[in-house]
């Protein structure tokens, strides 16, 4: 059954829309961002310490991580799109029906196309990072100069793949789930979007309390899986694209807690998405 699913969603145009957004907004990001770092040479008043930081994160092996940290927004919106608009698009168009008479298992037919969403995300993942390795090769050929930029460290950069890919399957499961229960394609999105602001809002509140409230919000879906990729992207690379970033708050849970939070909810919402396609009233 998840052969089937992946095919059809291979004949999805939204997955090649995803694909191409993607790889060509991760290889504009770096080189307009590689162009602004370099073209700061010619200010003639920027110290070699910060012209080497600002060069820093596009050098290889840096730039694999950096391209992963630039492209982790983008993934989440484009993951988004494409599990609001693939799940949803079932209900609008009425091809669930047919769907399902193919096979009446419903846990199995939405676990399917989780798991075939899941799979894009990783290959999303793997992309970028293979992006981010590579394009320092090519800005060489076309004449940029590009420091060394420490050791290939392949455990820390995979593991901070998986961190934002641990991102982009929370962001699937609610998107779907939410797709489900409205029908809409565009809801979904919405969703995901409010409840990064709301999420954001409510860690900016808390950050001066203390005690257990002061955490609270590293126990929200987005808020857990992203402070656990700024932590494996510290882990993978000292360079940052946003230099003078704020850190990690000391109050905020370490890996392991943050890891089992983010798969909670992916868990949760999977379970949500079984729980209301078997009750939903679908002639089938």
């Amino acid at each position: 059954m998840l052969a089937a699913e992946w095919h059809r969603l291979r004949r999805r145009p939204a997955l090649a829309i995803v694909v191409v957004a993607i790889v060509g907004l991760t290889a504009l990001a770096y080189g307009l961002g590689l162009s602004s770092a370099l073209g700061s040479r010619g200010l003639g008043n920027v110290p070699d310490e910060v012209m080497a930081q600002r060069i820093a994160p596009f050098g290889f092996p840096q730039s694999g991580a950096a391209a992963l940290q630039n492209a982790q927004l983008l993934l989440v919106a484009l993951l988004a799109y494409l599990s609001a608009t693939t799940v949803a698009g079932d209900f609008m168009l009425g091809t669930i029906r047919t769907s399902l008479l193919a096979r009446h298992d419903r846990a199995g037919f939405i676990l399917a196309r989780l798991a075939a969403l899941a799979a894009v995300a990783f290959v999303l993942c793997v992309v970028v990072t293979l992006l981010g390795l590579i394009l320092p090769w090519v800005a060489t050929l076309v004449g940029a100069d590009l420091p060394a930029a420490g050791r290939l460290e392949p455990a820390a950069i995979a593991a901070y793949a998986a961190a934002v890919l641990l991102v982009g399957l929370v962001v699937i499961a609610l998107a779907s789930f939410v797709a489900m229960v409205t029908k809409n394609a565009g809801l979904p999105i919405l969703f995901v979007g409010v409840l990064f602001f709301v999420e954001s809002a409510v860690a900016s509140a808390t950050a001066t309390l203390s005690g257990p409230i002061a955490s609270v919000a590293y126990y929200f879906p987005l808020t857990s899986v992203r402070t656990l990729a700024d932590r494996a992207q510290l882990a993978a690379s000292d360079i940052s694209l946003v230099p003078g970033a704020p850190g990690i708050p000391s109050h905020a849970p370490g890996v392991p807690v943050l890891a089992l939070v983010g798969m909670a909810w992916i868990v949760l919402a999977c379970v949500a998405n079984v729980w209301f396609l078997r009750r939903a009233d679908i002639d089938a």
